[in-house]
């Protein structure tokens, strides 16, 4: 018997919590959905302008980022409010993610900071910065042992052109990068360190290609594959299966599935505005938000 549909409200990013039980999408709202009972459960205001969100490793805490740059720690199962902190200026930057051990939050800002925090309380025990530069992307591997972070260079005050961005690779407890790695893109729209730390998926464009591209990396940051993709405007997200055996792409006016690491398309499904997606079910179903609504599908070879 085919599992039960789960209609989602219209959403920026979802977020699939670590053991693949719940779901939190976000739109004006934090909606948040039981996966296994395809039933939604929650929806609250926590902050206006809401744009990044991350459960805990027990699922019992959400922590949600503004686009301004607050961010809220509150219970899953009732929404009540565990901390809060909002900077004077505007500094969003990078999405968030909880410590494997569930203590503390990582932060990264258009500030070119990245904050360890405190889930308790949000203060900050640790902070790295990186004068003249944009903290756009962080993540994880599945063990939270390896993390990755995207620097976007600013543009200099003299109208130069910027720094190529490029990535840095650490590992956990943070002390300093062990590696940086360049991208080799003009521009980075999205970058993410696989599951099983084996790969990078990142997304960009250069000057000189007409076209944005998909690009499989090493942890030493060569080049395994890459393909060209369709950016429009509802944002480039990647997102990792479980197993790291295939990574997904949000592209213009459709969601698409590549097999890793050779990048061979598994899965094209169409979507006038999509905006995120994750994979859930055992990587058997695709989880797909857009500014319409969100819904699953199956995952299937082909094009659907």
């Amino acid at each position: 018997m085919a599992p039960p549909s789960l209609n989602l409200p219209s959403s920026y990013q979802v977020c699939v919590s670590p053991r693949g039980r719940l779901v939190a999408t976000l739109g004006r709202n934090v909606s948040v959905a039981d996966l296994m009972r395809r039933q939604r459960i929650a929806s609250w205001h926590l902050l206006s302008h809401p744009s990044h969100i991350a459960f805990s490793p027990d699922e019992r805490l959400l922590a949600v980022k503004s686009t301004w740059g607050e961010i809220v720690v509150a219970d899953v199962a009732t929404g009540a409010e565990h901390a809060r902190n909002r900077p004077k200026v505007r500094d969003e930057g990078a999405s968030l993610h909880f410590s494997c051990c569930g203590q503390f939050l990582i932060d990264g800002s258009w500030s070119g900071k990245i904050r360890v925090r405190q889930v308790t309380d949000l203060t900050v025990v640790e902070e790295y910065t990186f004068n003249g530069e944009m903290i756009s992307d962080a993540s994880a591997s599945a063990d939270g042992s390896v993390w990755l972070f995207g620097h976007q260079p600013k543009t200099p005050n003299d109208a130069q052109r910027p720094a190529h961005p490029y990535l840095t690779v650490w590992s956990w407890p943070f002390r300093e990068p062990e590696r940086k790695l360049p991208c080799g893109f003009d521009n980075l729209y999205a970058a993410q360190l696989a599951p099983s730390k084996e790969y990078i998926a990142a997304v960009g464009s250069s000057k000189a290609g007409k076209a944005a591209e998909l690009r499989i990396l090493s942890l030493a940051g060569h080049i395994i594959a890459a393909t060209d993709i369709s950016v429009g405007g509802t944002g480039s997200s990647t997102r990792w299966s479980r197993n790291s055996k295939l990574v997904g792409a949000v592209t213009a006016r459709e969601f698409r599935v590549f097999a890793v690491p050779t990048l061979d398309s598994v899965a094209s499904i169409a979507e006038e505005y999509p905006s995120d997606m994750a994979f859930i079910c055992n990587d058997t179903e695709l989880l797909l938000g857009s500014w319409s609504g969100g819904r699953i599908a199956p995952l299937m070879r082909g094009d659907a």
